[in-house]
């Protein structure tokens, strides 16, 4: 069967939900529903924590105050919104509306593109890539 840009994207989004998940996050996947993001995957508390507690231990917040801060933290976990293009092209009113819609809910706006075997994720409301 021959290989179309729909049949490239859904097998895609597929490779990138199967690398996110060995990576320890809980996934899903939009499919069909022609919103901003095809996957929508949770940070493993112990990953979103630890980088919690650097980022406050290089502020030098005292580690009382920390744990509180992680304690509040802990009953709003982050999600990854994941937008996937394989040949990493971004329309402007898609951009628009995944920065949109992360400035309305708690997740983080990341485009996954392919650079052959390997998958990028790019924080699309900063345009940096990032480590997921």
């Amino acid at each position: 069967m021959p290989s179309t840009p729909y049949r490239k994207g859904y097998f895609f989004e597929w490779y990138v939900k199967r690398k996110l998940d060995d990576k320890g996050y809980k996934t899903a996947r939009s499919a069909g529903s022609h919103t901003e993001f095809d996957i929508y995957a949770i940070l493993p508390y112990d990953k979103w924590l630890s980088r919690i507690r650097l980022g406050l231990a290089l502020l030098g917040i005292d580690d009382h105050i920390c744990e509180k801060v992680i304690e509040l933290l802990k009953n709003n976990p982050p999600v990854v919104g994941v937008q996937c293009k394989k040949g990493g092209k971004l329309r402007k009113r898609e951009k628009e509306a995944m920065v949109k819609s992360s400035e309305i809910y708690p997740l983080l706006p990341v485009l996954a593109y392919s650079t052959g075997k390997k998958v990028k994720f790019v924080n699309v409301k900063k345009d940096i890539e990032v480590d997921i």
